[in-house]
């Protein structure tokens, strides 16, 4: 069985979305699964781990884009949140820690925030400066 409409729809949406916009589409996803995680913390164990791989992966998949000689310091900085973020997922796992894991949230959604900005401002300039 292939795949759905929907599903073929969003792939082709996700490759033709811009590098900053794949960021930002990251990041969504990352807070939906650590808020799902939340949500399961006193619950499905099951469950609760699945969401906190995936949100894994995804912090794989901005780890991986990141380009450490092009992004300079902020790449490196970036780099250290995502790294922090992997243990704290880690040891949120192992303890359950409510307060750990709604920091780590607060900062997902931060930085989401701010990717959005960014990607907002740079899908504004072409329009800006067009006569």
């Amino acid at each position: 069985m292939g795949a759905s409409p929907l599903s073929k729809y969003q792939e082709l949406e996700v490759l033709t979305m811009s590098r900053e916009r794949l960021v930002v589409f990251l990041y969504s996803a990352l807070h939906a699964n650590l808020a799902q995680a939340r949500a399961l913390l006193d619950g499905d164990v099951s469950a609760r781990t699945h969401r906190i791989l995936k949100a894994q992966d995804v912090l794989n998949e901005l780890l991986a884009s990141l380009d450490l000689e092009a992004g300079g310091e902020l790449a490196a900085r970036l780099q250290r949140i995502y790294g922090w973020m992997m243990v704290e997922l880690l040891e949120i796992q192992a303890r359950r820690d409510a307060h750990r894991l709604d920091r780590v949230i607060a900062m997902v959604r931060e930085l989401h925030e701010a990717w959005s900005r960014a990607a907002d401002e740079l899908e504004a300039q072409p329009a800006a400066s067009a006569p």
